[in-house]
């Protein structure tokens, strides 16, 4: 089952690199999650992950950003 997620991140890792660069300046712009909240936190990061996941497996933007 971890496999499953990590195995496609880890085959386009610099792919995921670069993509993660932008979400970490998107949510660092997001006031709510200034505030220290762990659960609300760890709530987006999962969002983030799970939205690289799905752009990883639909191939998004794969022919201009390097993998």
């Amino acid at each position: 089952m971890v496999g499953r997620f990590l195995i496609p991140l880890g085959q386009a890792s610099l792919y995921v690199f670069i993509m993660r660069v932008y979400f970490a300046v998107l949510i660092a712009n997001i006031p709510a999650l200034q505030q220290g909240s762990i659960l609300l936190n760890t709530l987006a990061f999962t969002l983030v992950l799970a939205a690289l996941w799905v752009m990883v497996r639909r191939r998004f933007l794969f022919r201009w950003i390097p993998r």
